[in-house]
């Protein structure tokens, strides 16, 4: 085995067939205006030729075939909204020194900055988007390629960790034919970074508070409110229910999809006036009010 410490100097024994989220080695921060090495001037970066995707910096990481492997972490500008749809995507390109390419390279959100050598096995979080296939399978070190990913916010996220989080023996390689260069022969896939990005994407959820029915339909034919429309992204499946002003019951749906116009059940017009409804979310949500039916 090996030994590792972490964070409060407590020792960590780490046995290379189980361990997975090493502490070994640390990622690379370049930028295209500095001068790594003096023997190789044309070189931007200490893995190659590699040029910035956009803007003047990037980073690198790498990974071997046993279980080093390097990760990085940011603090996001602002928390994840629960049940949010997010879209995650960067840049990368494998090195010119390395003599392999990997999958599972991803990131993972989570509420803490959790110490990643403390960790015995892959990181399990359920908002984390990767690439279960290889990168750069052709072992093209030429070009830029993206990685895009979505995933549902669980609510409260802070942290980004971006790296190979997977046990790994889950993890596939594909070795190059030629030899690698020198500096590069501890990590035998090395990744250049760049442009991550992640937006709100409201197509794959959106959160219970975002969506709002309206108040009154109008069903006369004219492509204003002529539906009871709830939002454009309302989660499948949501159940509904409609009562009059009695208290009974006029329409129901299992799975709405966002097309009652003031009918009952079977189908026969419902006289104008107000009725009340009871929207259940996948999550459990539960929306009461009231809506105005004018023909």
């Amino acid at each position: 085995y090996s030994v590792l410490y972490d964070g409060n100097g407590n020792v960590v024994l780490v046995y290379a067939n189980l361990y997975t989220l090493s502490n070994y080695g640390t990622p690379d921060l370049y930028h295209s205006c500095i001068l790594l090495s003096a023997f190789r001037p044309f070189e931007p970066n200490t893995a190659g030729y590699q040029l910035p995707y956009s803007g003047q910096g990037y980073i690198g990481m790498g990974i071997d075939a046993i279980w080093n492997r390097e990760t990085v972490r940011v603090k996001l500008l602002d928390t994840l909204k629960k049940g949010q749809g997010y879209c995650f995507s960067f840049h990368y390109s494998l090195a010119n020194y390395s003599s392999a390419a990997a999958s599972h390279l991803g990131a993972v959100f989570s509420r803490d900055s959790f110490y990643v050598g403390t960790i015995p096995q892959d990181i399990d979080y359920d908002t984390r988007v990767f690439s279960d296939s290889v990168l750069c399978k052709d072992l093209d070190t030429v070009n830029w390629h993206i990685y895009e990913g979505h995933f549902l916010a669980k609510g409260g996220e802070e942290w980004l960790t971006l790296g190979w989080l997977h046990k790994t023996q889950h993890i596939s390689f594909v070795f190059a034919p030629y030899p690698v260069g020198d500096t590069l022969d501890y990590f035998k896939a090395y990744y250049l970074i760049d442009a991550l990005e992640l937006i709100e994407c409201p197509q794959y959820g959106v959160p219970d508070y975002e969506v709002i029915p309206p108040n009154v339909i109008s069903p006369n034919g004219d492509g204003i409110n002529d539906a009871f429309y709830i939002h454009p992204y309302l989660p499948h499946p949501s159940m509904i229910m409609i009562f009059n002003r009695w208290g009974f019951e006029v329409f129901r749906s299992d799975n709405y999809d966002q097309n009652w116009q003031g009918e009952t059940q079977d189908g026969k017009l419902l006289a104008e006036g107000t009725y009340f409804y009871i929207l259940k979310l996948p999550s459990g949500y539960v929306i009461k009010g009231m809506v105005s039916l004018f023909r």
